[in-house]
């Protein structure tokens, strides 16, 4: 390859930022942007930082003691979960940054783009200590080893990566794009179904107990208290990661004992039950059926059971129904609480949808409906592949470039 590989240290100074002076807080305007790992967060631009939601003036260098940097600084969240986000931005102006960020300033003769795209090709949390508040020391980060062709060279490599991820950032937009018309395709079907009435079908509203029961949770003082989570036991105890939108979730579980469970008055499940969401994130639904591994079943306080009177309604035509933006309209319209989202049963009360009369002309309807969920699911599939596959030639498109893979040929074929 014939490149030179040097100490990060060498070729750039790495510093921390400080303290943010409480004086400047919410200062929207001024000389210097004040960068803070959040204003990392703007969406629209994921290369350049830009804004800031705090200023400094000019004239208050002499008494700011927070950390100043040039513009072609590479920063990035050097402390805490921020870590895991894995952003890098590069300055486009001089500016300061608190002392939960950290900059690498490339001496004059450099590409501030090489050294950025050198950075895209680490992960942050690789270069931490791996605590349980992993952290970036500013000695890690300078012995780290960068090849560095000449400059030429490297302004050739920033030229092919800009094209290729300008690329690959129009494929993924395609791909999300048909992502999301896959998943709106089932919707839009779902609302079909629904809205093409037929003769035998009849309004039913949800406060009929002729066709379903409403049952809520157990919030006494018997609720269970963190204490009493353990990583297995005799009862599932449910929480919103595993009831999301269109059924259960079990990657992250925890158990209450036999003991706790039976303490407890309300929010058993049975089978057949259809649950929902009720607090926080509202409209979450998950059917109880033979599917489900677990036996012993108890929702949390935010949530609320739909137990259907099976000689009325199938459960899988409740959850249907239930996902159905007949329902979801309603629960958009009349969902109560800016700060904490509720729905409570008295509102639920008020809803109202179709229900078949016959049990055998549901049971065809949810079979339809499944079948087509499950072709959307495998066009979901593919297009998520298509999006892994993306990221993944990111990654081997900057392992190509640092290990001198791309000065052979004029693209990224090589």
């Amino acid at each position: 390859m014939g490149w030179q590989v040097k100490r990060l240290g060498e070729v750039a100074s790495v510093a921390c930022g400080s303290g943010f002076p409480k004086k400047y807080q919410g200062k929207s305007s001024g000389k210097y942007p004040f960068f803070k790992v959040s204003d990392m967060n703007f969406t629209g631009n994921e290369i350049y930082m830009t804004h800031a939601a705090n200023y400094v003036d000019v004239e208050d260098l002499v008494t700011l003691k927070a950390k100043y940097h040039s513009a072609g600084t590479i920063v990035f969240p050097k402390v805490g979960g921020a870590i895991a986000t894995n952003k890098k931005r590069l300055l486009t102006c001089d500016a300061f940054f608190d002392n939960n960020v950290m900059g690498v300033t490339p001496k004059t003769g450099l590409s501030s783009e090489f050294i950025y795209k050198f950075f895209l090709s680490l992960d942050l949390y690789d270069l931490s200590n791996k605590a349980a508040l992993p952290s970036i020391t500013g000695a890690t980060v300078q012995e780290l080893k960068i090849p560095l062709p000449p400059i030429p060279e490297q302004q050739r490599i920033v030229a092919i990566l800009d094209q290729a991820f300008a690329d690959i950032e129009k494929a993924r937009a395609n791909a999300e794009q048909n992502l999301k018309n896959a998943r709106e395709l089932f919707d839009s079907y779902l609302q079909q179904v629904f809205s093409q009435w037929g003769d035998g079908w009849t309004t039913r509203m949800m406060s009929d107990k002729s066709l379903l029961q409403m049952v809520d949770g157990d919030r006494g003082h018997n609720y269970p208290k963190k204490s009493d989570f353990k990583d297995e036991g005799h009862c599932l105890f449910l929480s919103t990661k595993n009831v999301r939108p269109n059924g259960f979730k079990f990657q992250d579980t925890v158990f209450i004992s036999e003991e706790r469970d039976n303490l407890l008055r309300k929010g058993r499940l049975k089978r057949n039950d259809v649950l929902i969401t009720t607090r926080g994130t509202i409209g979450n639904l998950a059917l109880f059926d033979d599917s489900v591994k677990y036996k012993n079943i108890r929702i949390n306080s935010g949530m609320l059971i739909l137990r259907p009177n099976v000689s009325q309604i199938l459960p899988s035509y409740l959850f249907e129904i239930m996902r159905s933006n007949i329902v979801k309209s309603q629960v958009l319209a009349k969902t109560s609480g800016a700060a904490q989202p509720q729905l409570p049963i008295q509102t639920l009360n008020t809803f109202s949808f179709p229900v078949p009369e016959s049990l055998i002309e549901q049971k065809e309807m949810v079979l339809k409906l499944q079948e087509l969920e499950k072709k959307a699911s495998m066009l979901q599939a593919v297009y998520l592949h298509k999006l892994d596959s993306l990221d993944e030639l990111k990654k081997s498109l900057l392992q190509k470039a640092f290990s001198g893979e791309l000065t052979k040929s004029k693209g990224i074929a090589a």
